[in-house]
């Protein structure tokens, strides 16, 4: 199964694979939105640290057929912050993280999103331990 957003909970909406024990959550943070982004994924009863920023420009968004207003989103992940006895390879993690902003989309929609793509900085796996 893969991943889906559970919005049931409004006050704690998920990306989640229940198949892997996965789950993807925007976590809350005091500044500006065009700073970046916080996530976290709990990986079964590890969770790892996430910060991006989306790089997607407004004005590149087109209307469909049905004129509602289509775009691409792309993501910058400079911060992943995994715990020192995580049994999987970095390669998994970056992949998961991909499949995880994929359905992500937009703040747990994807309706109008024709595509995600993920990228990561040379060091965004050099700062570890921030979190905990």
């Amino acid at each position: 199964m893969p991943f889906v957003n559970d919005t049931d909970d409004i006050e704690n909406p998920k990306t989640i694979d229940r198949e892997r024990g996965i789950v993807f959550k925007r976590v809350p943070a005091g500044g500006p939105e065009e700073d970046g982004a916080t996530f976290s994924l709990t990986w079964g009863d590890q969770e790892i640290y996430i910060e991006g920023k989306e790089v997607s420009k407004v004005s590149e968004r087109k209307r469909d057929e049905n004129g509602q207003f289509r775009f691409n989103l792309e993501w910058i992940i400079h911060t992943i912050d995994i715990p020192d006895n995580f049994s999987h390879s970095k390669e998994d993690v970056l992949s998961v993280i991909s499949e995880a902003f994929g359905t992500y989309g937009e703040y747990y929609d994807c309706e109008r999103v024709d595509s995600v793509t993920v990228s990561h900085t040379d060091n965004a796996f050099e700062f570890r331990g921030y979190y905990r």
